[in-house]
């Protein structure tokens, strides 16, 4: 009787222990399950305080729990797209920070992750002997955009429409001089324009095929000047002159070092 008394007693103390593992393991990944109501009740009352406007163009998430930050916070997506979100967050230390400004107002993130895309894309458009290292960064904001241009970003067929972004890229030519360098550069944007990519400017390095340590970094070409042929003769005046920008095009040259 004894033993099975003492049996009993090992189980329940394992059951308790158990329950009181598996406790510690919600309360790690969800923080306070207590809080939540006080918590959710906070972060709603400073959206309804501060972003009101927008209240009908967002979807709220369920209230998270950063493990790392040990926050919790709400997220809010564009019901047009959900890559356009901030952030709500109660901090360990009481206080509500948001990434308003930055993410839904500016469209930083949204932006970031779009040049992502489009760079991923580009990529796949030259062979890799072709062209190397190519990347988009974004140049412009969402505040730098009128209502038409904003709504364009929103939507997934239109947004290669906005030029937002510069394109950075190498490539090497056989000879290094302005002609050849344009025609290598027009040819590129033919095909970024075939596609629907409209970068706001471009900056390549051009190397030379047989000894890749010469060469020259190009800044600012604009589809514009490429269209009127104008490069050709600015990258030969800045040769001659030993000028590293025009004023005009604000297009830059320095020679590999």
């Amino acid at each position: 009787m004894k033993k099975q008394t003492v049996l009993t007693l090992q189980w329940a103390v394992f059951f308790i222990f158990v329950i009181v593992a598996f406790g510690m393991i919600v309360l790690t990944q969800k923080g306070n399950l207590f809080l939540y109501p006080q918590i959710e009740k906070k972060l709603n009352t400073y959206f309804q305080e501060h972003y009101l406007s927008i209240k009908n163009e967002v979807s709220k998430s369920e209230l998270k729990y950063s493990y790392q930050e040990k926050s919790y916070y709400f997220l809010y997506k564009n019901k047009q797209n959900e890559n356009l979100s901030f952030q709500l967050t109660y901090t360990k230390n009481k206080k509500i920070k948001s990434t308003y400004q930055q993410d839904y107002v500016k469209g930083q993130s949204f932006l970031n992750k779009l040049c992502e895309k489009f760079e991923k894309e580009i990529q796949k458009l030259f062979k890799q002997d072709e062209l190397s290292t190519i990347q988009v960064e974004r140049k412009k904001n969402m505040t730098d955009f009128k209502k038409k241009e904003k709504q364009q970003l929103l939507l997934e067929k239109e947004q290669k429409k906005v030029a937002f972004y510069q394109i950075r890229l190498s490539t090497s030519l056989f000879n290094l001089n302005a002609k050849e360098m344009r025609k290598k550069m027009q040819t590129i944007d033919a095909v970024l324009k075939k596609n629907g990519y409209q970068p706001l400017t471009y900056q390549v390095t051009f190397t030379l095929r047989s000894d890749g340590t010469k060469g020259f970094i190009v800044k600012n070409i604009t589809r514009d000047v490429l269209a009127s042929e104008k490069l050709e003769t600015i990258l030969n005046t800045l040769a001659q002159t030993k000028q590293t920008k025009d004023e005009n095009t604000k297009i830059e040259m320095e020679e590999l070092k």
